[in-house]
């Protein structure tokens, strides 16, 4: 035993009770980031990713598709540098018509490449003809196909009238 009180230094009154309310407050602000921006950042990034994906394949096949003629290889070309720009401008500046491009710009391959390979391009080296599938082209046309949801739901959140019905405060949690 001390034959003296000290008296305890503030940090550590432990005599009176804890008004937890005033002293952990939790802000929305605070918590991080919501759903919905979580699922936007996931899709926008992933979208990205694919875009990249198909668009590297692209290049690299270009080579190839040169031999064929210098307007195969050209497509080739510009086909992948679209997609790669997409992939990065999805995630530096999102906008509704970026992303309505990329998704016109991928249904347009996926159609393209669909008909090469069923009826043959009614242009090109060898018209009317069907080429073969090959793994790559189904790898490329897979990440062309993936990224299509995920454009959708960008598109979906990016509608001006989704976002001026989210800036008037609908999404939110009625205040008591």
């Amino acid at each position: 035993m001390r034959d003296t009180e000290e008296p305890a230094p503030a940090g550590d009154e432990v005599d009176e009770p804890m008004d937890v309310a005033t002293t952990s407050p939790v802000h929305p602000e605070s918590v991080g980031p919501s759903f919905r921006e979580r699922a936007e950042a996931g899709a926008r990034l992933f979208a990205a990713i694919l875009c990249l994906g198909a668009g590297v394949f692209h290049l690299l096949y270009a080579p190839a598709h040169f031999e064929e003629g210098h307007d195969v290889g050209l497509f080739f070309v510009l086909v992948g540098v679209n997609q790669i720009a997409a992939g990065v401008l999805i995630l530096v500046v999102p906008s509704l018509l970026l992303t309505l491009a990329t998704l016109g710009g991928m249904l347009g391959v996926i159609g393209v490449y669909v008909a090469s390979r069923t009826t043959g391009l009614p242009l090109g080296p060898e018209p009317g003809e069907a080429e073969a599938v090959g793994v790559y082209d189904l790898v490329t046309t897979f990440l062309e196909v993936a990224a299509l949801p995920l454009l959708l739901f960008l598109a979906w959140l990016e509608w001006p009238a989704r976002a001026d019905h989210e800036a008037d405060g609908a999404d939110e949690p009625p205040k008591e």
